[in-house]
């Protein structure tokens, strides 16, 4: 359980980055592609010891399909889908 809360707080995190540096227009969004990867890099060095770093829904489903590996597929989609709605609030 722990597992899909790290993974809610960095997909929230790094959706959260987006929105505040990308979606809004000013004169430093040409700088927004360093934040994100920061946010990016910081998300994926905390959970990768952890759950793997899964923060992009299609870094965990693609492979899962491709391989038919769904053994802890279980932690990202609820994890992604409560992140993706928080991150947006």
């Amino acid at each position: 359980m722990q597992a899909v809360f790290i993974e809610m707080f960095i997909t929230a995190a790094l959706v959260f980055a987006v929105i505040m540096l990308a979606a809004e227009k000013h004169r430093l969004t040409a700088f927004a592609p360093i934040g994100i990867g920061l946010t990016l890099f910081a998300g994926e060095l905390f959970a990768l010891e952890f759950t793997g770093g899964s923060m992009n829904t299609a870094r965990s489903f693609g492979p899962a399909v491709m391989t038919s590996f769904w053994n802890s597929h279980w932690v990202v989609s609820p994890s992604l889908l409560c992140s993706a709605t928080h991150g947006t609030d």
